[in-house]
């Protein structure tokens, strides 16, 4: 979760409003109740993910990483590197093991609350 790749990536877009409203949608809907994507290929080094999934697990937030895909669309506005599969069975077991320390189960979750467009619209 950095800053600056979020910032190139999606531009307008404001990180810490996200953040909490993830927080927001925690409080609403309990723990292992509110996941987030994390958008792999970016730019990001492993280092960043992991302290990316454990921040939003601290938050009680379940995050999934999702690798993305170079796509013709975007060519030229964002540098996209799909990773490895090595790279995402390495990140998968690290966010396995931040899950099991912060008490966190996927298994529970009973749907994928985009939490952001949630607030906006029924949280006023």
């Amino acid at each position: 979760m950095n800053p600056d790749i979020f910032s190139r990536v999606c531009p307008g877009l404001s990180l810490n409003y996200i953040l909490k409203s993830l927080e927001k949608a925690v409080q609403i809907f309990g723990k292992n109740r509110v996941t987030s994507n994390f958008i792999l290929g970016l730019g990001e080094n492993d280092e960043c993910v992991v302290a990316g999934v454990t921040r939003l697990a601290e938050m009680d937030v379940i995050p999934n990483l999702r690798p993305i895909s170079p796509h013709p669309s975007i060519t030229g506005e964002v540098e996209v590197r799909r990773p490895s599969s090595e790279t995402l069975l390495r990140l998968a077991k690290a966010t396995r093991k931040v899950l099991d320390e912060n008490g966190l189960r996927a298994d529970l979750a009973e749907t994928q609350v985009p939490a952001v467009q949630w607030l906006r619209y029924y949280a006023k």
